[in-house]
């Protein structure tokens, strides 16, 4: 039997839209706490060692991986499929769905994916096609097709279909390194780290958070060529001083 390839799940650290005063949109970039966050990460991923990095889209996921990137040099996959789920959405969609399927109600349209950019849209996200500009480093070929309009693909998405886009992302990433004895860091989001982790062990579906990540933690899961996996630990943050650890808030007062 091989040894298990190590997959180390990196919710993004703190973003300035969680600290006081932030006056911007969506996809908002780290914070200062953010910024202290993810350096400390970094100094904890170069200790434990890893041979590659995969990140997540949004920028505070890329901002997170940026430093770990800059400590180990290793090749860095940039993949939209790893985006963070709309679970507080999930239930009105049903609703929503359930209401067109009686006709008693049309469902919220969505733009179309590779409609032309509005100004919002233009400051706030960057095609695939010019992740580079800001990112030069990156490795963008996809294990499966997406939009260069990359975040529209997640409007109204569903419970069913984030768990499915989830699923098949992972599987991919998994069949990717199958064999290899890899240690991988995956920068992603706290919800869809939940998903994540209930796919890989098995559980039911839900529409809550069945595992909690504070920013910047890390949770690492041993992924064995036979198909099955092992959580070995969740929600480390030891690598941070408790007055920085956030779970979606400020940081916690000094005692």
């Amino acid at each position: 039997m091989h040894l298990p390839t190590a997959l180390y799940i990196i919710r993004h650290a703190q973003p300035a839209s969680q600290e006081p005063d932030y006056s911007g949109g969506p996809n908002p970039p780290l914070g200062s706490n953010g910024q202290e966050q993810a350096r400390l990460t970094a100094q904890q991923m170069a200790d434990w060692g890893i041979d590659v990095l995969y990140s997540s889209t949004m920028a505070r996921a890329l901002e997170t991986a940026q430093p770990i990137y800059d400590e180990l040099a290793v090749a860095w996959h940039v993949w939209p499929a790893f985006c963070e789920v709309g679970r507080g959405r999930w239930p009105e969609l049903r609703t929503l769905a359930a209401q067109a399927a009686t006709g008693t109600e049309n469902p919220t349209p969505t733009r179309p994916i590779e409609a032309p950019l509005d100004p919002t849209e233009a400051e706030r996200y960057l095609p695939l096609s010019r992740l580079h500009t800001l990112y030069p480093d990156i490795l963008l070929s996809q294990p499966f097709p997406w939009p260069d309009n990359w975040w529209r693909a997640f409007q109204d998405e569903t419970r069913e279909a984030a768990y499915a886009r989830v699923d098949q992302a992972i599987g991919a990433l998994w069949d990717q390194h199958r064999g290899s004895e890899a240690r991988i860091a995956l920068v992603c989001h706290g919800a869809l780290a939940s998903v994540l982790l209930t796919i890989l062990t098995q559980g039911p579906p839900c529409d809550y958070n069945r595992f909690s990540h504070a920013h910047a933690a890390i949770t690492r899961v041993d992924l064995y060529d036979e198909g099955f996996a092992r959580l070995r630990f969740q929600n480390y943050t030891s690598h941070m001083p408790v007055e920085l650890v956030t779970d979606g808030g400020f940081p916690r007062a000094k005692h």
